[in-house]
Parts: C-alpha cells; sequence; structure tokens
C-alpha cells in the first residue's frame, strides 16, 4: 500500500497554509467543538512570534513552529451543510485538528492589518511602496475569491463553520459562527473606503445566537491589539534587530538608501514615527508568513484523519465518538427537518446524560457506546475510539435510524438510573421500580458488582417505556440477573465465561427477549455447574 493514498505531510508556512491558493477555505465540521482559546493562549502564540523576531539577530534560519493541523480534502464537498451547489470555494479542507490555531492566526493577522491600515497615509503609502505587496497576500489569509457570471466576485470569509454559516454569492450567504461572522465583517470594513485610517471594532451584541461565543472571540481580539500596540511602545530593541536584519525577511536592501530611480526610506524611519511602526508590522507580517510553520497533515478520508489525530494528540481532549456521530444523525435526518425531529430530542437526552459529570466525559461516552452495541446486537466493542466511531456510522446505515439513536439514548437514561442506584434512592428510581424494594436492592447490588449486566438490563428497562405493564418484566429482570450472578458464582470460583451468557442472550435482538427467555437461558448455563433444586428454580423465575 502506497502511504501517499492514506495522507500526505508537509512543513508549511502560513503563506502556503493560507494565501498561496487563493481559493482554498477550511471548514469546521459540526462535530468540532467550538473556539475556546482564552487569554494565556494568545499571550502564548504572540510571545512565541515575538521570541522569533528576537532571534533573527542570532540565528538567521530561525522558524516558530506551532505545531500540526489535520484536515481531509472534501472534493465532493459531503461534509457540507447547508450548501449552495455550484457556489462553494474551490478547494474545501475540513479541519480535523488545528481549529484553535487556525482561528487564532486569523484573529492575529486581522489585529495586525488593521494596526497598519489605521496609520497609513498617502504619503506613507509612498514612502512604503515597495514593501506593501505584503498585505496583498495577508488579505488572501482571511478571504478567498469566488467569481460568478461576467467580471464579477465576492469575497468568501476563509473559515466558516457548519449548521451556523453558509458561503454563497447572493443573499443567501449566512456568516453567524463567530469566527465566520468577524471574517466577513472585516472584508467588508476594509472594502469599504469610508473605513480608511479607521479601528476596526467587532462587536458581540447582535449576533443572533451563542453571545458568550461572540464574546469570547472579541476578547481575544482585544487581546491581539493590546499586544500590538505594547509592542510597538516598548520593543525598540527588537525592532532595531527587525531592521537589521530585515533581509531575511526577503526585504531588498535598495529601499533603505534608495537607487537613482527610488528614494530610500531610511530617512522616514528615523524620523517619522508612523513610518517606522508600518514598517516594522511589516516586517512582523513577513515573519508571520515566512517563518511560522505548522505540519501540515492532509488525510484522504475522515478515518485515516481521526486516526492520526489520536495518535499526535498529547495535549488536548480527542472527540468522542459521539460527538463525531451528531452530524451523522444530521445528514440522515436532513438539516430542515432535524431540528423539530424526534431523533434531535433523543440527541439531547443523550448530551444531558453527558454533561451530568463533565470530568467524566469521555469515561461516560466510552462506557455508553460500548454497552450499548452489547444491548442492540451483543457486539463487544473495544475501547478505541476508531472501532466506537466505525460501529455507531456504520449501524446507523443499516437499522432504522429513528430506531438506533431512540435505544442509544435509552441506554444513556438507563445509566443514569443505574449510577444514581448506587448514591441514593432517589424518586426517579422509586419511580421506575414501582416502588419495589427487592428490585430496588438487587439493583444497588447489581451496580456495585456487575456492570456487564447493564446490557441487559436496559433492554428490559426499553421495554418498560413502551407499555407501562412490562415494567413487571423490568423488575422481574433486575431480580433474575442478581440472582443468576449470585448463583453463577456460587458454582464457579469466578466470573469466567458469564459475558458470554449476555451476548447469546442479547445477539437476539431488542423485541425478542422477554423474561422468561432470559430464565430459561440462565438455567440452561447453570444446570452444567449446579444441581438447582426446586427453590432455586423459583429464585431463577
Amino acid at each position: 500500500m502506497d502511504i501517499k493514498n492514506v495522507f500526505s505531510v508537509d512543513t508549511v508556512n502560513m503563506k502556503k497554509l493560507f494565501a498561496d491558493e487563493r481559493e482554498k477555505c477550511f471548514y469546521i465540521p459540526a462535530y468540532q467543538r467550538p473556539y475556546s482559546w482564552k487569554k494565556n493562549d494568545i499571550n502564548r502564540m504572540w510571545e512565541d512570534i515575538v521570541y522569533g523576531l528576537e532571534q533573527l539577530g542570532s540565528s538567521e534560519d530561525y522558524i516558530t513552529f506551532l505545531g500540526s493541523v489535520i484536515t481531509m480534502h472534501d472534493t465532493k464537498h459531503q461534509s457540507i451543510a447547508p450548501i449552495v451547489r455550484g457556489e462553494t470555494p474551490t478547494k474545501v479542507m475540513v479541519i480535523i485538528d488545528g481549529q484553535q490555531r487556525l482561528t487564532t492566526m486569523l484573529l492575529l493577522v486581522i489585529s495586525l492589518d488593521n494596526a497598519i491600515r489605521k496609520k497609513l497615509t498617502k504619503d506613507n503609502e509612498i514612502a512604503l511602496s515597495r514593501v506593501l505587496d505584503t498585505l496583498t497576500f495577508v488579505s488572501d489569509m482571511y478571504k478567498s475569491p469566488k467569481g460568478y457570471g461576467l467580471n464579477k466576485s465576492t469575497d468568501y470569509p476563509k473559515i466558516i463553520r457548519a449548521y451556523d454559516d453558509q458561503w454563497s454569492t447572493d443573499d443567501q450567504g449566512q456568516y453567524s459562527s463567530p469566527i465566520a461572522r468577524l471574517l466577513k465583517e472585516y472584508i467588508d470594513f476594509v472594502a469599504d473606503d469610508k473605513n480608511k485610517k479607521k479601528a476596526f471594532v467587532y462587536s458581540a451584541n447582535n449576533a443572533d445566537k451563542d453571545i458568550e461565543s461572540h464574546k469570547g472571540i472579541k476578547l481575544n481580539l482585544d487581546v491581539f491589539k493590546k499586544s500590538i500596540t505594547s509592542f510597538l511602545k516598548d520593543k525598540s530593541d527588537i525592532h532595531k534587530i527587525m531592521i537589521d536584519n530585515s533581509v531575511l525577511l526577503d526585504v531588498d536592501e535598495s529601499i533603505f538608501e534608495g537607487t537613482n530611480d527610488n528614494i530610500g526610506i531610511r530617512d522616514k524611519i528615523d524620523n517619522n514615527p508612523d513610518v517606522k511602526k508600518i514598517f516594522v508590522l511589516l516586517l512582523v507580517f513577513r515573519f508571520v508568513l515566512q517563518r511560522v510553520f505548522v505540519a501540515d497533515i492532509v488525510a484522504k478520508k475522515e478515518e485515516y484523519a481521526f486516526e492520526m489525530f489520536d495518535s499526535l494528540n498529547t495535549t488536548g481532549d480527542p472527540l468522542t465518538a459521539f460527538e463525531t456521530f451528531k452530524p451523522k444523525v444530521v445528514e440522515y435526518v436532513g438539516l430542515e427537518g432535524y431540528f423539530d425531529s424526534k431523533s434531535k430530542k433523543y440527541m439531547e437526552q443523550i448530551e444531558d446524560y453527558l454533561k451530568l459529570d463533565p470530568t467524566r466525559r469521555d469515561t461516560s461516552t466510552n462506557q455508553l457506546i460500548t454497552t450499548f452495541s452489547l444491548s442492540e446486537n451483543g457486539r463487544a466493542l473495544s475501547k478505541k475510539l476508531r472501532e466506537q466511531r466505525i460501529y455507531l456510522r456504520m449501524n446507523i446505515k443499516t437499522n432504522t435510524k429513528e430506531d438506533f439513536v431512540k435505544n442509544l439514548a435509552i441506554v444513556s437514561k438507563f445509566y443514569n438510573i443505574w449510577n444514581l442506584s448506587n448514591k441514593d434512592q432517589d424518586k426517579i428510581i422509586i419511580s421506575e421500580l414501582k416502588n419495589d424494594k427487592v428490585a430496588l436492592t438487587c439493583l444497588q447490588f447489581l451496580a456495585k458488582k456487575h456492570t456487564i449486566s447493564i446490557a441487559l438490563l436496559s433492554r428490559f428497562y426499553s421495554k418498560s417505556l413502551l407499555e407501562d405493564s412490562n415494567a413487571i418484566e423490568f423488575r422481574g429482570a433486575i431480580k433474575a440477573v442478581a440472582a443468576f450472578f449470585v448463583l453463577w458464582r456460587s458454582a464457579r470460583t469466578g466470573t469466567a465465561g458469564i459475558d458470554n451468557c449476555y451476548r447469546k442472550l442479547m445477539s437476539q435482538g431488542v423485541k425478542t427477549l422477554e423474561l422468561e427467555v432470559l430464565t430459561v437461558l440462565n438455567r440452561s448455563k447453570l444446570v452444567y455447574h449446579l444441581s438447582v433444586d426446586k427453590k432455586m428454580q423459583i429464585i431463577l423465575i
């Protein structure tokens, strides 16, 4: 197998990542968590860049490395929703890992760009004309041109998010996520000549939704602005290093002293503070474009991308199988119909359970999915994220989709009952067990000693939700499983082989499993190890 058919890896600078392919854009899929970097993260990125600028004085090949970015080239635009066919960017890269870095880099780019544009006058533009081409590359970092019609074009935000945003050349364009809305507003701001020499201000107050996320991105933008102001005011020693070594950033030395045809800018830099500040910021931009690198990993398939992410990820939290499953549910239901669907209600029930203890989110998700697979078709899943992701995605294709999601929600609800049973005789448990103290005691016993039974009991719990009469079977199943577990342990020195008993039961399917089947199959397993008299048979039943 040729590894190039799986993924490609290249070390690229920001110019190549963002600007060299003008119609290349990035797409944040629905399963990605919201942008969450805080002030400390912003300061760390800025400090890394400033440190790199300072090192130019002693190391002419110094670069700043920001880590890795993992994407998938969506050639058929299958990941994009909503979508206006024919109006998507030429090249769309789905972000698997690196959303925080990419978003933050564009916040820095906008902050630097606006800091320069505020100070530009006609005289300054003339003086710095030979280096202002940098701004052309900069604009290609945050916007992407889209041609349509005869001699018509519009500029798209470089990054948008699933469900919240939609690329389009007309009034179908929609940019509601924090990053897409910010980029679109800045694109429009720069395009308006009335805004020359004005400061760009992003307001979160009139955002359509998720005000806090918009406020967060505004705060980070403000952190960069303050850092740039402080850098221009207090770092004259670094400014000198940058100017003296500007040739390392591909600045022609002749611009300082001039030639027969061009006037040099040395005097302007020495005597005009604004010209010097603009020149310094242009050098910062050149450093970012040329000397700030990431490992650009492009996977051919989404699953390959996740596998790569799980292997490389050492500091962040990997996306759970449930988080990557959600957009598939939306896809199958349809975006327009999803928000009023039963599937959405079931997905919210699952999310509510997983939110109960945020510190155990990964563990709770892992347990839920492995239990569900055992309950649904008797399959024992490992704890590997890849296996769990594939299981959910493949099985929703082959099952009645709404029932599949519903059954997963029921298991999550039963887990809530199971977890509470060990801590408190909560009214929820009492209600579910119809004040059956024996069943409650058995459940508390099983919760401490026999978690393998969750999958089986969740099936009976599922039946109890369909018909009130089946609550009797649910309570009976709890007692039967507790009795079976005690008798099995009495007949053996351990629990070896008991898992297979449960898998055989559950392989029959949700609808066929009844209490009578449970007791008969369990008795057949025990008879080889224990002489069962009439009293014990009664206990089993």
